[in-house]
């Protein structure tokens, strides 16, 4: 309703989704904009190794907004119209209906400028969360009173829901709700806390949406101490937390001392782009460029 399309969008998508054998939806990256239609520096871009599995992590994550995605008619007509019961994730919704029929093709760039203000509904929180698992429940089966007694699917779907939840909190400053969310979200799925993507987000904790992942110094700061305080205990993925940190600051000293803690204490394998992002930071080169 408030976003914008780049000029050449349409006829970028319609190309792609027509020669694509089997394609029931193109789906193009987005660049936020403030409300006043200001471009701002966050541009998120699905990389095509996580757009190849697409149709499984739909099933706890969704990635694609409905301004950035062309959908085969005949294909949307099968799968019905949107569900009212699910104001403010009837796109999702619609994508795991779709996702059966067809594949999802990604445009590798950013099409979309998505306008981002307090008025989103991903800003209602516990709104959002309520009506996640309602959607869960339509597409995962029943979830048992016990989430610890769900299937795998659904211990995944719920502990993506309470990491993004978390998050969440942390952005709106109610810290002890975020942590209830994110031992939640970790008692559900430990796996999440293997990889990289769970540090950024944590790390980035408390920057705005549109600005997420910029070399903001103080932001950093927060979220260097909300990683240090969840990982107390755990070396190892601390050390794999500063890597993350290294990467997203702005201060090549700041960027050579996380880099310095991750050559200390992360785990071999993560080792070499510790040393890596030293030497970047120690040659004065522009940082590593952050996913979004």
């Amino acid at each position: 309703a408030d976003d914008a399309w780049e000029p050449d969008y349409l006829s970028t998508m319609l190309t792609t989704l027509t020669t694509a054998p089997g394609a029931v939806a193109a789906f193009a990256g987005w660049q936020y904009m403030d409300a006043a239609g200001r471009r701002l520096p966050q541009v998120v871009v699905l990389p095509a190794s996580a757009a190849a599995h697409l149709p499984e992590t739909l099933l706890y994550q969704n990635a694609l907004v409905p301004s950035g995605a062309v959908v085969q008619r005949a294909a949307l007509l099968a799968a019905g119209d949107f569900d009212p019961a699910l104001t403010g994730l009837e796109d999702w919704d619609m994508w795991l209906r779709l996702a059966p029929r067809g594949r999802f093709v990604l445009v590798s760039r950013a099409l979309v400028r998505y306008r981002t203000h307090a008025d989103n509904m991903s800003h209602k929180l516990e709104t959002m969360e309520a009506k996640t698992l309602l959607m869960f429940n339509k597409h995962l089966g029943p979830l048992p009173a016990d989430p610890a007694a769900g299937s795998a699917r659904q211990r995944h779907a719920l502990g993506a829901l309470y990491l993004n939840s978390a998050l969440g909190y942390f952005r709106q400053r109610q810290a002890e709700v975020g942590r209830r969310k994110l031992a939640a979200a970790l008692s559900l799925w430990p796996a999440l806390a293997a990889t990289d993507d769970f540090f950024y987000e944590l790390a980035c904790a408390y920057q705005p949406r549109g600005q997420r992942g910029q070399p903001d110094a103080a932001a950093l700061a927060e979220g260097a101490a909300l990683l240090r305080s969840v990982l107390s205990a755990d070396q190892a993925q601390w050390g794999r937390a500063c890597l993350v940190l290294a990467r997203l600051a702005g201060d090549p000293a700041v960027a050579r001392s996380y880099a310095a803690q991750a050559l200390w204490s992360a785990p071999w394998a993560v080792k070499p782009g510790a040393l890596r992002t030293w030497l970047r930071a120690a040659s004065g080169r522009p940082r590593r460029r952050q996913r979004a």
